[in-house]
């Protein structure tokens, strides 16, 4: 055991050093006290001179900064960089300055330099250089502090002068003093410590002849009583603490810093195997796991910063190459460790054990759990009381009650009470047998539907044997049942259907041939009794001509499982040869595979069919001679597959018939595509009834030629009419299309010829009409202007005389004058309507600003009460050649019928429009050719048959008009070689538009002429 901290040798006395004494270490005290103090002042005087220079240094500093970036504001904004790096040098050679740095904008080095020797760690300065508001650069100045060095240098040395000074008067004095009064009485003091610090308790500080030291004497004498009873009462102490620590059960050691060992009990010989010896000079670290290793430095580390670290665990090594593990308590005091550690090995191993056991309960239960879910049948388990504790997925998929639902409730909360009961019933009679049970019954879902089940539990036990609980499973026998029954209902069918079949069917064992069962056609077919042939092989009885014919159709059996209407030849009871089609198939049949084959019986069929290839050969001669025709036979399977067509189709169409029996929609593919749905439509139409296909076709030949087919077909059928196939005919009807076509051709033309002369004479008689109506007009308007102008000249004259004579007249005798006077005027308008239209003068025509024209007459015909009157004048309008009395005509003919239009409309919008506004506009355009006159208003407007006879003379639809009025429109305008357009919806107005051609240049617009609006 280490016991090096414990039993450490004692010092040997230290030798008394020569020349020492209180005196000269009182005096040397006072000294450096002095000095201290002096020192004080000086480094204050220094200090405040440094920050003097400083001050004047970061004053001169702020300067210089201020001055370079002005004096580089003007080279930078030239980007002259000799006159930057010329600026740069000058102030480098200041003995203040020992570092300069100028950048541009974008972070580019203009110019940097530094004077290694200078110490320009002190004060910098940097700035932007400014120029107009704008950023050119930036600007480093690094300040040296040597000049400042020697400025202080100068007051350090001032001050050491008189420092020494000082110091050597006060050495001086004091020592003198101290050597005279108290050198022999701190000798004694100082002989007598010596003594007590080895040990010798019975020394006595006497000789004492001052009563300030007799003080100390007094308390040294005291002080050294006590010690020596400390000194017991210690030795004691750790007597008791070395026994503590050798007897302690637990791994105790003090340690360095570093973790060596320098003192540890016995328990750690007992626990690792070492000796003190070996376990001398070692660190701990040597011993823990390597996987220890980094958790301990860090516990090392914090044992150090925190002082303690408790319940620390880590692995030692034994002395036999194991290791074991070991729970601390660690303390840091003074840069020593003291710790006590505590084996905990077995602990760990149990832990280990406990978690290990955990975990495998842990895996058997996921393992449980899965199992159960991936079940794929229901399966549940409850206590003894019926209370669910839990189930799995496939129980839930079942009955639609989650596990997390089905759990903790019984079974009068799950199911209905007569189910319910029954389980309970169950229960209790397994809980008390404890033997597996398993019975039917039935389950029913959250959705109340019921299914069948079988139901098989068994009980779980208590570590004690009890009966603990149930788990159950059931298996859902609804669709299974439903399957037997059908199965059942499948046997019996086939046994009815087998016995009552009319084809031949027989079973029989594959390898053997034995016959097994044969039906009663099977019987009359080979014309055997059932007892000779059941029992014995198909070859005892002799019924196959060729024997290796079933060898051969077995060995197909067994590759490929079955086979079809392969041709066999079997031999009746009388020797008798038949044609059949055998086909088979394996079937399991009480547990055991076995043959099911059925025979067609085919000999007729094959009698007839060579009597067809006779007459065939018959018909194919006579079909194979037919000119621009062809004859083909179509099956009725889904591909329409073509089962002959005569040699003739390759000489009409470029197809061989063996391109048409490889391809059975080549023939579709080649009709045209505007006839393909014709053609399908009729055959589809012909196979669906049996009528008689019949419809013509365009088709494309192989070298793209279009070709016309006629084409004729009828379903052929057997003798009970069942159809077998379509047999027709086409005939290449091509020369024929071509003379229809020429012919209609022809009679789309002549009918044309025909259309266009009706029309001619229809617009010739029109017009001869017309001429002749308006010549009996104008013979008519001569004679009643010559009959009608002279009475009712009369009559005006002697209403005018009338209203003359009769000053005094009352008004009612006022207003019949007027009425007359009126109705003359509106006579006389209507002869001079029917004078103008049927002869009217001829047109002086001259050239004018139409523009101008109409400023001066629109404001005399347009004086209407209670009617929104506007009119917009183009800017510019070229020079038109009319006359002005016949265009006033026109203008005054328009704006009336506007007018009469807009009072229409607002009698009767008086009555359910009162919001209605009348407006009549007028409007002036030039297209580039032809100048524009627009009249519009918003009125009653016309319909679509109003608007059509609108220009005909004579036609009106008002009670007093005389059908003239766009008439003589469209007649003036004519005589000035332009037209008229008119646009009308009912409800809504009129436009009619007026286009006059052009004989000047254009005029613009005369200030103040701008479009004006009269009315209101």
């Amino acid at each position: 055991m280490l016991k090096r901290l414990a039993k450490a040798p004692k010092s040997p006395p230290r030798a008394r050093p020569a020349g020492r004494s209180i005196s000269r270490n009182l005096t040397t005290s006072l000294a450096i006290l002095v000095f201290a103090g002096t020192s004080v002042l000086a480094v204050a005087g220094y200090v405040q001179e440094k920050r003097r220079v400083e001050r004047d240094l970061e004053n001169k500093a702020d300067e210089y900064i201020t001055r370079v970036s002005e004096i580089l504001a003007l080279p930078m904004w030239n980007l002259d960089l000799s006159q930057i790096r010329l600026i740069g040098n000058v102030f480098i050679e200041n003995e203040d300055i020992c570092e300069v740095s100028i950048t541009g904008q974008d972070d580019e080095i203009l110019f940097e330099t530094r004077d290694k020797s200078q110490d320009c760690l002190q004060v910098r300065r940097a700035t932007n250089v400014v120029y107009d508001d704008r950023v050119l650069g930036r600007v480093d100045i690094g300040f040296t502090t040597v000049p400042m060095k020697d400025q202080l240098a100068l007051v350090v040395r001032s001050n050491l002068i008189i420092l020494l000074i000082v110091l050597v008067l006060i050495v001086s004095s004091t020592g003198f003093l101290l050597g005279a009064f108290l050198r022999r009485p701190l000798r004694i003091l100082q002989r007598s410590m010596d003594a007590l610090a080895e040990g010798d308790y019975g020394t006595a500080f006497q000789s004492v002849r001052y009563s300030e030291l007799l003080e100390i004497a007094v308390r040294f004498n005291e002080m050294s009583l006590k010690i020596q009873a400390r000194e017991e009462e210690i030795r004691i102490k750790t007597e008791e603490l070395d026994r503590f620590f050798t007897l302690a059960p637990d791994l105790l050691c003090i340690a360095d810093g570093e973790g060596r060992f320098l003192r540890l009990n016995p328990q750690w010989t007992e626990t690792l195997g070492y000796s003190d010896e070996e376990m001398e000079e070692t660190r701990f670290l040597d011993l823990v796991h390597p996987e220890d290793v980094s958790t301990s430095e860090k516990a090392l580390i914090a044992v150090h910063g925190k002082g303690e670290v408790l319940n620390f665990t880590n692995r030692y090594r034994c002395k036999n190459g194991d290791y074991r593990w070991v729970e601390w308590h660690s303390y840091a005091r003074e840069n020593l460790l003291y710790c006590a550690g505590r084996d905990i090995t077995d602990r760990k191993v149990a832990e280990e054990a406990i978690r290990e056991a955990h975990a495998r309960v842990r895996r058997n239960f996921e393992f449980t759990e899965a199992l159960l879910n991936a079940v794929p049948t229901p399966v549940f388990f409850k206590d003894v009381e019926g209370v669910y504790l839990g189930c799995n997925k496939a129980f839930t998929e079942v009955t639609g009650i989650a596990a997390e639902e089905l759990k903790g409730r019984r079974l009068d909360e799950c199911w209905p009470d007569e189910y319910a009961k029954f389980y309970r019933q169950r229960d209790l009679e397994i809980i008390q047998t404890g033997e597996r049970q398993k019975y039917d019954f039935a389950v029913m879902d959250k959705n109340g539907n019921k299914r069948d089940a079988v139901f098989i539990k068994d009980v779980f036990r208590d570590e004690e044997g009890q009966v603990a609980g149930i788990v159950g499973t059931f298996i859902d026998v609804t669709e299974s049942r439903k399957s037997e029954e059908a199965l059942r209902q499948s046997e019996e069918r086939f046994s009815k259907a087998f016995k009552s079949s009319p084809a031949p069917i027989v079973i029989s064992e594959i390898e053997t041939g034995v016959f097994i069962d044969v039906n009663d056609r099977w019987l009359q077919m080979l014309g055997y009794e059932r007892e000779e042939l059941i029992g014995r092989t198909s070859k005892e009885v002799g019924i196959w001509e060729d024997p290796e014919a079933r060898d051969r159709m077995i060995r197909v059996l067994h590759e490929k499982g079955s086979f079809r209407d392969v041709p066999i030849r079997f031999r009746r009871k009388t020797g008798e040869i038949i044609v059949g089609l055998w086909s088979g198939e394996i079937i399991v049949l009480e547990n055991r595979r076995v043959l099911l084959s059925l025979l067609y019986d085919v000999t007729e069929t094959k009698k007839a069919e060579e009597a067809l290839k006779a007459s065939e050969v018959k018909f194919r001669t006579l079909v194979e001679q037919m000119p621009n025709a062809f004859v083909y036979m179509v099956g009725l399977d889904e591909k329409r597959s073509t089962l002959y067509i005569s040699p003739q189709i390759e000489e009409l169409v470029g197809f061989s018939p063996e391109q048409y029996l490889a391809d059975p929609n080549l023939w579709l593919s080649r009709v045209h595509p505007e006839d393909r749905s014709l053609y399908m439509s009729q055959m589809e139409l012909s196979r669906r009834t049996g009528q008689p296909f019949l419809c013509e076709y365009r088709t494309i030949s192989r070298n793209e030629r279009v070709l016309w087919f006629h084409d004729e077909a009828q379903l052929a059928g057997d003798e009970r009419g069942n159809p077998l196939y379509i047999i027709g005919v086409g005939t290449d009807i091509t020369e024929l299309k071509t003379a229809q076509e020429e012919l209609a051709r022809h009679r789309d033309q002549l009918e044309e010829l025909v259309r266009e002369r009706t029309l001619e004479l229809e617009t010739a008689q029109a017009e001869l009409l017309k001429r002749e109506r308006l010549a009996v007009l104008g013979q008519l308007t001569a004679t009643v202007s010559h009959e009608l102008r002279n009475p009712l000249g009369v009559i005006r004259s002697s209403a005018y005389y009338l209203q003359k004579r009769v000053k005094d007249a009352d008004e009612k005798t006022r207003k019949h004058l007027n009425r007359i006077d009126e109705q003359v005027t509106r006579c006389d308008a209507i002869v001079e309507d029917l004078l103008e239209f049927t002869r009217g003068r001829h047109a002086d025509m001259s050239g004018g600003d139409m523009n101008a024209w109409l400023r001066e007459l629109l404001p005399q015909i347009c004086d209407f009460h209670n009617v929104r009157t506007k009119w917009e004048l183009s800017g510019q309008m070229p020079l038109i050649s009319f006359d002005r009395e016949k265009m006033r005509r026109v203008m005054l003919n328009l704006i009336q019928n506007a007018h009469q239009a807009v009072e229409m409309r607002k009698s009767i919008a008086g009555q359910s429009t009162p919001a209605y506004e009348a407006r009549i506009t007028v409007q002036t355009d030039w297209t580039g050719t032809m100048a524009v006159i627009l009249v519009e208003d918003n009125g009653i407007g016309m319909e679509k048959e109003t608007l059509k006879r609108a220009m005909e003379p004579l036609f009106t639809t008002r009670a007093r008009g005389t059908g003239l009025g766009l008439a003589i429109v469209q007649k003036i305008v004519k005589e000035h070689g332009g037209s008229v357009e008119i646009e009308s919806q009912e409800s809504c107005g009129t436009r009619v538009k007026i286009f006059l051609p052009q004989t000047g240049a254009l005029q613009p617009l005369v200030p103040g002429t701008e479009p004006k609006t009269k009315g209101m």
